[in-house]
């Protein structure tokens, strides 16, 4: 009967074969199409360059021909010179890179930008070149009051490097130029010496600073230094860093490009032919294998046990097929192929096992002894060398033996010469000592010092995954402790087979001199485990110890619990079978998990936890029975629950995010008065979603998304294998491991030999525990650690090493079986008499086992099935890498939508702006010539942008998702593709509550740091984030993106797909693209006329128009428009170098200056005063007549050409008083009208904003107007005390004092041109202040600020002052500002002067779908960094340009 489980399993294992090849042969279709149609390639040695070129550049990857060609042509060289990539991403490895050299002489446009920003990042820039020069000058080192000292070693692969320079910084937080921010001071240069080292004496321990070594051609990575804190927190004062030097090599693809042409599959590394014979291939080997396994049992008419076998064919079986269909086959590493060798090679070490007799082996009775680990540790560290090539030298000097044997003897003695260093430090004369103390120690004892030294050896030769050192790489990479483990196993084995009845013995109950043994045998034990736990701790890691440990302490309890129950009545029975050592670990464990959870609730863990200790040790002791292997196995969980309060620092910062993610996995969102709290990360809620996606019956092998699980195909393998095979995949998994355990537990009982009843013990308990810790860990019930699972995590060395551990089991059931043959059935019996004692334990732990495998299938089946769809759609809040809270969405939402056939954008005149469909066009090709626009259609694109960079920040780019975010914390722009992302795809993602309010929230980080070297210090809040609701995607993210509901958009462009009955929305924003693009050209224009200077290089324009009664964005222009190349290759460096002041530095557009950079707004800011004076006071403050609203300025308190003398608010307004309005803000206590106007246009105070885009994520929880509000009292009473002795101040003027600086724009206030266009749109509204709206069908909403009276009196003054100005349009009313706005560089003062103008301009005419209406336009125009009477060419641009467009396009009457 049991000959046909191999069968069934073979079949089973073939059905899902022909699923994976069919699931991925729909799929390598459109592949062979592609790459017939030359819209594909494969990267081969022969690969066709021109072609990978015109794909390139086809597809937008690159923008220029130049540099398409010479990615190809280097791509098609490295490939002829080496192997080709086994992954796509691979191609960004320093093997696939371009000499910096190549790209300077032959590389395009963005390629040498790409160059000329990394030489930047290497410290290749103009303090490099001053020092090259010889002019620079060291500061802030060899300071003779400081005693920080820093170190730095260059070498490469050969020696010392000599002469090059390194660099020395201070790493500080500029608070003085907006939010806080992470900058650097360039200190000092020195160059190494002859040894490649420099030293910085004299450095302020209380700093931060960092190193970086240079040299042109040449890279030593990222710079170095004090990463979290300052040089004596860090490293006590005194820190060595050592580089290594390397050639400069550049990246031909950035990480993003890469991810979009792997998406849509445009290169490949590998065919779908190929993938096909690899997949083929190793699934009849393997299958094969097992099969030739079993036959030659068969012919050799040996025993083998075919259940335990059919569990392994299933087992090695499911994992390959997971491997090979869990990542993308054409693109990604095969998997498979890797899994595929270890189970191959682990079929043959069981074939060879078979020949072993383990019984024969523990008595020593092979040529091998079972102690030769230790006799070869003795041998390789003590043994002398001579008497260690004694018989070599004798080989060598017998002349019987052949020239190959001398040659051999010969080579051996050459490679063991290193050790002679041992003799020569004297640790081989202990050599006598050690073996004579070897004979003493217990058997076996010499595979646990192997064990440890493989641990020791990931000291200095282990590589980090994590941060964690858990593998060694010698030729072939494994994990020490998967070796460990079961060199553990096989020495427990053989020490308890000695040792198990003295242990039994203190087991007696009664006995008290027992008790004091047992509390000494109880403290060696518990000082082993925490050294063991230590070991791995320090490595990053304890999920090995863990295993081990638990390991031991169930072994040790089974051993405990050998009952003697012959002759014994049926009442004694149950109670020696119900007091045994293992049924009382378990009553300890589950009362102590009790203990635990009540500790929790009443938020008090520790009380709790250490009550149990204390009742359970008085209690045993009291009961003169102290079972010491609970209190072990709860104090080890004590470790991880409160080892990060104890141990802190780094160690104790990993343990405390691994018991986060399982105690607080989703993180809490701050909604209906809950505090909320971040998560450690996302990695057990993306494993849950994971689970969610598989449901019961599984995504299919191939057709699931298991890769956007972190640790696919190690930690997380079961996620990954329940997503493709759902909860039906999972539970298999489960049972047979059930199986294959039981089996082997049976075996050990069957053998009726201490030893290898032990050995099979404990290969089925470390088995079953590193599997139970490992599922718990992953699915959140537990902390999570770094272990694998068995037969499933990826990995060669550890899946040959779990089939050997089988393979011993199946040897030693082999071999009992034909003893057995020979033996009969009373001799078995008799024999087996002894192992019968520990029946009632095993069964006990085996319960306890299954009813934990019970519950992880419950755990499995709850996010699978119950809370599938609450799983799926639920966000995970955390803190990202860098402190900022975010919140985290299912990917396969993502992937989902971005799959989503997209609706069409238009703008306010139904002009295509953006469409997936390249034949809509034809239709508007008219209008896009009259803008001057070529509309280019011969590029593959998902989505075509005819207006390109012109509206490049107001759009974002689907294509290369560059700074692609919907976000309104740091928005570059609108982004109208992120930000409507569901609207385009017919669906709504707004989460509301029950009173259908939409829900957001504001989000806290105290992790935030503003940069690496600095340690978490300020508490960063979002505005308010839109929680989102993607439930209406439900029936098609469980139905899977292969799955019939999502179709292929008929007669689209290829990629693109409708979901279900889900259908594309268009969005009709309010831009006027044609008036935009019109005034952009024009900016340009203006520029090239009056700008050509290479003075105005940092020269930026940015004008924004509102429809000042509807709120409607008209236009965002920017002055340069924005670079694509710049952009992908310096995306986030604007800030950084904006504070150069060499004159050859060239401004660039990063961001949509008009809607999101915030400046100090000058003058203009005096608008904002006026209205909250008139808000405050009411219309008598503009009344000139009234004593109190106006004041007399004495020439000594004015600045420049501001009035004096009697000044009125229409004077303060026309002639610029900056005094009028400190008098007005300060006497009458103006500062919460102030807040209010400052709050609802969006202005930015101390580097914090209100809102920036969207008014509704104003969240007044986070009492941003206080900010304003606080400061009456001090600026007030320094008003109060100014005016009373300002003559006897050696500097009178008023607007010196910072704390009034907000009234007339200067100092920490900022606006973006939308906010103050939104200020002239209160004044020409006459009050109100629409709130600005950017797609057409939103809400229309007005925010009453001042009554229409008031806002007459200053639409008046604000005409008046157009009239000075110049402007004939009676319509026009504005306000002029020069913002002295200050950049503090290296603790100097700045002051690049902005230019601002803000009007309004009434009854003007807006178009909108052939429609016209009229109404008052808001404007801002702001001009930067071109040095004083800035004001003055702002209105010249408004006049000149601005109005002059709006008149040309009909706007003006």
């Amino acid at each position: 009967m049991k000959k046909i489980y191999l069968l069934i399993v073979t079949v089973v294992l073939l059905g899902l074969f022909f699923k994976l090849f069919s699931n991925s042969n729909e799929r390598f279709q459109s592949v062979e199409q592609r790459y017939e149609n030359g819209r594909a390639v494969n990267l081969t040695d022969d690969m066709d360059a021109d072609r990978l070129a015109t794909i390139l550049l086809t597809h937008s990857y690159v923008q220029t021909k130049e540099d398409a060609k010479f990615i190809a042509n280097t791509l098609s060289k490295k490939l002829q010179e080496n192997e080709r990539p086994g992954a796509l991403l691979e191609l960004n490895k320093r093997i696939w890179q371009a000499k910096a050299a190549e790209i300077d002489s032959a590389g395009g446009e963005a390629l040498r930008a790409k160059l000329l920003q990394s030489q930047i990042n290497l410290g290749i820039d103009d303090d490099f070149a001053t020092f090259e020069k010889g002019t620079w000058k060291n500061q802030g080192v060899d300071l003779e009051e400081k005693s920080g000292v820093i170190k730095v070693e260059v070498t490469n692969e050969d020696s010392a490097c000599a002469g090059v320079a390194v660099r020395l910084c201070e790493e500080y937080v500029d608070t003085l130029n907006g939010p806080p921010a992470a900058t650097r001071r360039v200190l000092a240069y020195k160059r190494t010496n002859d040894d490649g080292e420099v030293v910085f004496n004299g450095l302020d321990p209380q700093k931060s600073y960092s190193v970086l070594p240079i040299r042109k051609g040449y890279e030593y990575g990222s710079s170095r230094g004090t990463v979290g804190g300052t040089l004596e927190k860090v490293h006590k004062g005194k820190a060595n860093f050592e580089f290594k030097e390397k050639e400069h090599l550049i990246r031909l693809f950035d990480e993003t490009t890469l991810k979009q042409i792997k998406e849509e599959g445009t290169v490949t590394v590998r065919t779908p032919k190929e993938y096909k014979d690899e997949l083929v291939w190793y699934v009849v080997l393997v299958l094969g294998a097992w099969w030739v396994l079993y036959i030659t049992s068969v012919v050799r008419r040996k025993s083998i046990d075919e259940t335990m076998l059919s569990g392994l064919m299933m087992l090695t079986g499911l994992s390959l097929l997971s491997m090979f269909s869990i990542n993308d086959p054409l693109c990604d590493r095969l998997l498979g192929v890797d899994m595929g060798t270890g189970i191959l090679v682990g079929i043959i070490v069981i074939f060879l096992l078979q020949f072993v007799n383990f019984k024969k082996f523990y008595q020593d009775r092979y040529w091998v002894s079972f102690d030769a680990p230790m006799s070869i540790l003795i041998w390789f560290f003590f043994k002398p060398y001579k008497q260690k090539v004694s018989r070599l030298s004798e080989v060598l000097t017998d002349k019987r033996k052949n020239v190959l044997i001398k040659c051999a003897a010969l080579l051996i003695i050459v490679l063991t010469l290193p050790l002679m260093v041992l003799d020569v430090i004297g640790l081989t004369k202990l050599h006598d000592w050690v073996e004579q103390k070897a004979d003493r120690l217990p058997k076996g004892i010499g595979y646990v010092c192997v064990a440890l030294l493989l641990t020791f050896l990931l000291f200095p030769f282990g590589t980090s995954v994590g941060g964690m050192k858990v593998n060694l790489n010698f030729g072939f990479l494994f994990q020490p402790s998967e070796i460990a483990k079961y060199l553990f196993v096989i020495s427990a084995a053989a020490y308890f087979s000695v040792k198990a009845d003295s242990i039994v013995r203190y087991s007696a109950q009664g006995n008290l001199n027992l008790i004091s043994s047992k509390l000494k045998m109880l403290a060696v034990i518990l000082i082993c485990l925490l050294l063991l736990m230590g070991l791995y701790l320090l490595l990053g890691d304890m999920g090995p110890a863990l295993v081990l440990a638990f390991t031991f302490i169930i072994i040790y309890s089974i051993i405990k619990s050998k009952i003697e129950l012959e002759g014994q009545s049926d009442g004694v029975i149950l109670k020696r079978i119900f007091t045994s050592d293992v049924a009382m670990l378990i009553y300890g464990v589950l009362s102590f998990v009790c203990c635990v959870l009540i500790g929790h609730y009443l938020d008090n863990l520790a009380l709790f936890s250490g009550l149990w200790f204390v009742v359970w040790i008085v209690g045993g002791i009291l009961r003169k029975q102290l079972f010491e292997t609970p209190i072990v196995f709860n104090l080890i969980i004590v470790c991880f629950m409160f080892g990060s309060s104890l141990l802190g620092g780094g160690i104790g910062e990993r343990l405390e995010a691994r018991n986060e993610m399982c105690t607080n996995t989703w993180g809490v969102l701050p909604v209906d008065g809950v505090k909320g709290d971040p998560g450690a990360n996302t990695q057990v809620a993306e494993g849950l979603w994971g689970l969610a996606s598989g449901g019961i019956k599984g995504q299919g092998l191939g057709d699931g998304s298991p890769h956007f699980i972190p640790a696919f195909h190690t930690d997380m393998v079961l996620e990954s294998i329940a997503e493709q095979m759902g909860f039906i995949g999972v539970f298999v998994i489960i049972v047979l491991f059930a199986i294959l355990l039981r089996k082997t537990i049976v075996w050990g009982f069957r053998t009726a030999h201490p030893f290898l009843f032990f050995l099979c013990l404990g290969v089925a308990v470390v088995t079953g525990v590193q599997f139970l810790i490992i599922s718990l860990g992953s699915l959140g019930i537990i902390p999570l650690t770094g272990v694998t699972v068995p037969f499933f995590s990826f990995g060669k060395v550890s899946v040959i090493l779990n089939m050997f551990a089988f393979g011993v089991v199946l040897s030693i059931a082999s071999h009992i079986t034909e003893e057995y043959k020979k033996t009969s059935a009373e001799m078995i019996q008799m024999s087996q008499k002894n192992m019968e004692k520990y029946n009632y334990s095993i069964s006990i732990l085996s319960g306890v086992y299954s009813c934990v495998a019970l519950f992880i299938c419950g755990v499995f089946f709850y996010y699978q099935y119950v809370e599938r769809d609450e799983i799926l759609t639920k966000p995970v809040y955390v803190n990202s890498a860098s402190g900022v809270p975010v919140l985290a969405y299912n990917p396969r939402i993502a992937q989902l939508t971005n799959k989503m056939y997209p609706g069409d954008i238009y703008d306010r005149n139904g002009v295509l702006l953006a469409t997936s469909n390249k034949s809509k066009l034809k239709s508007h090709s008219t209008t896009y010539s009259l803008s001057g626009v070529e509309c280019d259609t011969s590029k593959v694109q998902r989505r075509y942008y005819p207006y390109g960079e012109h509206l490049y920040f107001m759009l974002g780019d689907f294509n290369s998702k560059l700074f692609f975010s919907s976000s309104d914390v740091s928005p570059r722009g609108y982004m109208a593709e992120a930000r409507h992302l569901s609207d385009l795809r017919g669906f709504d993602n707004i989460k509301v509550d029950k009173n259908g309010k939409p829900v957001r929230v504001v989000l806290t980080s105290n992790e935030w740091a503003p940069g690496k070297f600095h340690a978490p210090e300020d508490t960063m809040t979002t505005g308010k984030i839109q929680v989102r609701d993607y439930s209406r995607l439900l029936p098609y993210l469980k139905a899977g993106l292969y799955s019939d509901v999502n179709a292929k958009f008929e007669g689209k462009d290829a990629g693109l797909w409708h979901v279900g009955d889900i259908r594309p929305k268009d969005v009709h924003m309010t831009l006027d693209a044609v008036w935009q693009t019109r005034l952009q050209e024009a900016l340009a224009e203006y520029a090239k006329r009056n700008f050509n200077d290479a003075k105005w290089n940092k020269l930026r324009m940015s004008v924004v128009v509102l429809d000042g009664a509807n709120g409607d964005m008209l236009a965002s222009a920017n002055y340069p428009l924005p670079d694509y190349v710049m952009l992908k290759n310096a995306p986030n460096v604007y800030e950084k170098v904006e504070k150069n002041q060499e004159s050859n530095w060239k401004a660039y557009t990063d961001m949509d200056l008009g809607l999101v950079r915030a400046t100090a707004p000058g003058s203009t800011a005096k608008v904002i005063s006026a209205i909250a004076g008139l808000r405050k006071i009411g219309v008598d403050a503009a009344n000139p007549e009234l004593d109190d609203y106006y004041y007399d300025i004495d020439p000594v308190q004015k600045v420049g050409l501001e009035p004096i003398g009697r000044v009125t608010m229409r004077d303060a307004i026309v002639k610029s008083s900056n005094c009028y309005f400190i008098n007005l803000i300060n006497d009458h206590n103006v500062y919460d009208s102030l807040a209010y106007v400052y709050r609802t246009v969006g202005v930015n105070i101390n580097g914090s904003s209100p809102y920036i885009l969207n008014y509704n994520t104003y969240n007044p929880n986070t009492h941003w107007e206080a900010k304003v509000i606080n400061q009456a009292s001090g600026a007030t009473t320094a008003y109060k005390n100014y005016i009373k002795k300002y003559r006897n101040i050696k500097d009178p003027r008023m607007n010196k004092h910072e704390a009034w600086w907000w009234v007339w724009g200067q100092g920490k206030m900022a606006a973006t041109p939308l906010a103050m266009a939104r200020v002239a749109s209160i004044v020409g509204n006459y009050g109100s202040m629409p709130v600005t709206r950017f797609v057409l069908d939103s809400a229309k909403v007005s925010v009453p600020v001042i009554t229409h009276a008031e806002a007459e009196r200053l639409n008046e003054f604000m005409k008046e002052e157009a009239v000075v100005k110049k402007f004939t349009n009676a319509n026009v009313g504005g306000k002029t500002g020069t913002a002295e706005r200050i950049l503090y560089i290296d603790n100097k003062v700045k002051k690049p002067h902005d230019g601002w103008f803000i009007c309004f301009v009434e009854n003007s005419r807006i178009k909108k779908n052939g429609q016209v209406y009229t109404a008052p336009l808001g404007v801002a125009v702001r001009l930067e960094r071109l040095g004083s009477g800035m004001s003055d060419k702002a209105v010249d641009v408004t006049r000149d340009v601005v109005l002059e467009v709006l008149g040309e396009l009909g706007y003006l009457q």
